[in-house]
């Protein structure tokens, strides 16, 4: 059986339905991404230093709050 719609026009609606449905991404920021966010990332990224620095410790407060 023949495919009455040329393989050409399959791929060219499936690009054009991605262009107008997927949001592209504009700088290296996500679209999705807040100053909230932004502030949680930093919230991380002071706990893992804290935790690091006192040795990486598996157990107890530090641990738990940096999981």
């Amino acid at each position: 059986m023949v495919c009455p719609i040329p393989y050409t026009e399959i791929v060219n609606c499936l690009i054009a339905c991605g262009e107008q449905c997927i949001p592209l991404k504009v700088g290296i920021r996500k679209y999705w991404w807040c100053p909230e966010l932004d502030d949680l990332k930093q919230q991380c990224i002071d706990m893992t230093a804290l935790w690091s620095s006192l040795g990486r410790p598996r157990s107890g407060n530090i641990n738990a709050e940096r999981l």
